[in-house]
């Protein structure tokens, strides 16, 4: 894992210092705990998805039309946070975020990414949104092989091999058949029977992240506020 700096150590120190654990909520097999605390006191910035369809960020594939690589041109005065596994649809074939990152004001930078959509190759070069996010697992083991490129290279690449199998593994589970084995049509077609869990837990007011649990399987979000848990929920 890479090493922490002292001021990274006591963000992370202050971040969860503040967090209380809400009441759980459990239905459909999940169980699920909010995670209560007042907002941080971050530089302003702008959501990733809402930039790429107001056209105040454009994401697109390189000139060499690389994989595991995409711009993200910021043409507005504020940073763009983008959250790891954040999926992006469209382009050549939709990919996936490697890293949490944020995108610097009127910058223009190469981001590493996943393909999640093997096969598909057309003559697209620019992605329309990126409201969709990678499953837990997904994210998970994703980002295992991020972080071990990260050290042996310091790139961030992903490893593709297991990115594909992990979502082959995910449409056996679920019954359902995607011919490019995409994650958005994965999820589009097998978690419909759970939308209705948006509706019926609402996020509290100073809700900043969430534990999530469903049998073995665990997981844990949390935000520097609680707008930004609000946008990524229904995710």
């Amino acid at each position: 894992m890479p090493v922490l700096s002292e001021h990274e150590t006591q963000a992370i120190k202050t971040s969860l210092e503040r967090i209380n654990l809400g009441s759980p909520r459990a239905q459909s097999g999940l169980t699920a705990w909010p995670l209560l605390g007042p907002d941080l006191d971050p530089l302003p910035y702008s959501l990733l998805d809402q930039c790429m369809k107001d056209g105040t960020c454009d994401v697109r594939e390189t000139a060499a039309e690389a994989v595991n690589t995409v711009i993200v041109e910021n043409k507005s005065s504020q940073s763009i946070f983008a959250l790891q596994g954040q999926l992006l649809r469209g382009a050549k074939h939709n990919r996936a975020i490697n890293l949490t990152t944020l995108f610097p004001a009127n910058s223009e930078m190469e981001v590493k990414v996943a393909c999640v959509e093997r096969g598909r190759w057309t003559h697209g070069r620019s992605f329309e949104e990126a409201s969709y996010m990678q499953s837990a697992a997904g994210r998970s083991e994703k980002l295992v092989g991020v972080i071990d490129n990260l050290r042996t290279t310091g790139r961030g690449d992903a490893n593709q091999s297991e990115v594909w199998a992990q979502q082959a593994s995910k449409q056996r589970h679920l019954g359902v058949q995607s011919c490019t084995v995409d994650e958005i049509e994965i999820q589009d077609r097998s978690l419909s029977s759970f939308e209705h869990l948006i509706d019926d837990w609402p996020s509290e007011e100073d809700q900043v992240g969430a534990i999530l649990a469903a049998g073995n399987f665990w997981a844990i979000e949390v935000f520097d506020k609680a707008s930004t848990y609000r946008s990524y929920q229904p995710s």
